[in-house]
């Protein structure tokens, strides 16, 4: 199980430096030889799939990932439910695998935690300092 620290020393990012990072990453995405359908620039996870991820759980992780397409990459968005350890003062990965599984099952009976909708498919219909 993957852990990360319960208190970090990070403070929360400004509004100003979330808006900085993603104008850097749009310019970034403008650069890259692939399809524009697969510069993905947000990720959407729904109430939905939110609550079939958390159940008794207390947080979500989100794992990026890179997929080789058209010539290039593409970012993958993959939540994992996370449950605190109090021994420890961590979060670990609820239902992850110790070894790679030939397909990626979802282990809540709900929804598909996997099926998020990104943007620009699925973008924000209001213009903010982050999509713009």
């Amino acid at each position: 199980m993957a852990k990360s620290s319960k208190s970090s020393k990070r403070k929360n990012p400004t509004w100003d430096e979330a808006t900085q990072c993603t104008k850097a990453y749009r310019e970034y995405l403008k650069g890259l030889p692939i399809d524009d359908a697969y510069k993905t620039k947000a990720f959407l996870l729904t109430k939905e799939q939110i609550n079939a991820l958390m159940g008794d759980n207390d947080g979500i992780r989100v794992y990026l990932g890179l997929e080789a397409v058209s010539g290039g990459f593409r970012l993958r968005f993959f939540p994992v439910a996370a449950k605190e350890n109090t021994k420890t003062s961590t979060y670990d990965d609820v239902n992850v695998p110790k070894k790679p599984a030939k397909t990626l099952t979802v282990t809540s009976t709900s929804s598909d935690p996997t099926d998020v909708r990104p943007c620009p498919d699925y973008c924000s219909s209001t213009t903010n300092t982050l999509n713009s």
